[in-house]
This record gives structure tokens, C-alpha cells and sequence, in this order.
């Protein structure tokens, strides 16, 4: 947990830059924070990366989520290009 410094700054210690590590890829993933809070204790972060350290974990975890908005955003994308094809006077 952050700490106040005397000039009122959070002052972090080095595994709290882990914690934030090991929240920021699922919450990139598209996962919400009830089930980060469930996945942190069951990970360790690895350079860049979250290694599984408990047997058997959320096993109902899929990455269809993280498939259906990469399909939302390559279908917006290309409705995109074809409305800037489309235009008038762009080259």
C-alpha cells in the first residue's frame, strides 16, 4: 500500500510496480476487476508477462471476449476505410 511523503506524494515500494504490472494486462485484456481480483493471487508477473502459479486456474477463463472486440474493431476499421474511400476530394 502507498504511503504519503512529506510533500503529500504516494511514495510506492518496488512490488507495488508488480501489483500494477499483474492488473494492467488482464484489465488490457478486457477483463473486468472482480475477476482480476480473483486471478491476482493465482499469477506472479514474468518480465512482461502473467505466469499461472495455482493449479487450476478459473479454468472458465477463454479469451472469446478479447476475440469478439478484435472482430468489432477490424469490422470498424474497414467501415472506416470504405467511408474515407468514398468521400469526395480525398486522394
Amino acid at each position: 500500500m502507498a504511503r504519503r511523503g512529506s510533500g503529500g506524494y504516494r511514495e510506492y515500494a518496488e512490488e507495488d510496480t508488480d501489483t500494477v504490472l499483474r492488473v494492467r494486462m488482464p484489465l488490457a485484456a478486457g477483463l473486468n476487476t472482480r475477476t482480476i481480483a480473483e486471478l491476482l493471487p493465482c499469477t506472479v508477473a514474468d518480465a512482461d508477462r502473467l505466469v499461472p502459479a495455482c493449479s487450476g486456474l478459473l479454468p472458465g477463463l477463454q479469451r472469446g471476449r478479447i476475440d469478439r472486440a478484435v472482430a468489432d474493431l477490424l469490422a470498424a476499421r474497414t467501415a472506416l476505410d470504405a467511408l474515407v474511400a468514398a468521400a469526395p476530394g480525398v486522394d
